[in-house]
């Protein structure tokens, strides 16, 4: 019972004692059949043992708060978690060296399997973003082509100039996805998984040239070619990048869970020793 309660109780218990005590309809009822020095005395016993508790408690609490006083003030001061880990370290090395330096090489392998979780980040990085760069290129070809088709069916000088516009924003993003293509294969270089390496759009030198001189049905013919097979390659080279970053995030899975298994069995070779 909380103390709180018991104070409650010892009041109470207190209050009927002290009614009983006195005169009133009630007591002059016990009185008339003999029973008043009884009941007086049960209201007092019942104050009594409710004083009692009261007492119990407090001094119970009082001990506690005594106690933790003196705990908190005998406590030395904290000693660095550093360097009492290091100790003990040394100490198992010079008891035990043989099973000190198996945990050691479990830790260094779980360490090496962590790490090892970063250059898998980075190489899903480098997918999205060419992935990203091959989104806009293949939006602003998408553009193009219809701006083209438009200029074709005569849009004359405005759906030309758009369609222009639209192809160089293209290049701009194509050249984004080239040197993303670049640093994919050096991130996909870091991880231990046999994933091939999108051929990306190297082409020759006048493949991704688009300018003509002279505007005419037959140039506009020849540009909306150029745009329709460099779209199709943007599209094809998309789908690869999204089927290399499926299989790197695969290969990313089966890791963490290597090295969760690996810091765990450091974890245990560690508590164990």
């Amino acid at each position: 019972m909380r103390l709180a309660e018991l104070q409650r109780e010892a009041q109470l218990e207190g209050e009927q004692a002290e009614d009983w005590s006195g005169r009133g309809f009630l007591q002059l009822v016990y009185w008339l059949f003999g029973r008043l020095d009884d009941r007086r005395d049960v209201e007092a016993s019942q104050a009594l043992a409710a004083a009692t508790r009261l007492a119990t408690a407090q001094a119970a609490l009082d001990e506690l708060e005594r106690t933790l006083s003196e705990a908190h003030t005998s406590v030395p001061p904290a000693v660095d978690a550093a360097a009492a880990l290091a100790a003990l370290r040394a100490t198992w090395e010079q008891v035990d060296p043989q099973g000190y330096r198996a945990a050691v090489v479990r830790e260094e392998q779980a360490a090496t399997a962590g790490a090892l979780l970063t250059e898998y980040d980075e190489a899903i990085d480098a997918v999205r973003r060419c992935q990203d760069a091959a989104s806009v290129a293949d939006e602003r070809l998408s553009s193009a082509r219809a701006w083209g088709t438009y200029d074709l069916l005569g849009g004359g000088l405005l759906a030309s100039a758009v369609k222009r516009e639209r192809v160089n924003e293209a290049l701009s993003a194509i050249q984004s996805t080239t040197a993303g293509i670049a640093a994919v294969r050096r991130e996909l270089a870091d991880i231990p998984v046999s994933v091939a390496v999108p051929a990306g759009l190297e082409m020759g030198s006048n493949a991704w040239t688009f300018d003509v001189w002279f505007d005419n049905i037959f140039s506009d013919l020849n540009m909306q070619g150029r745009i329709n097979d460099a779209a199709t390659k943007v599209t094809t080279l998309h789908a690869d990048l999204q089927a290399t970053r499926h299989r790197v995030e695969a290969a990313r899975a089966t890791a963490a869970l290597d090295a969760a298994n690996l810091a765990a069995q450091a974890a245990s070779a560690f508590t164990a020793g």
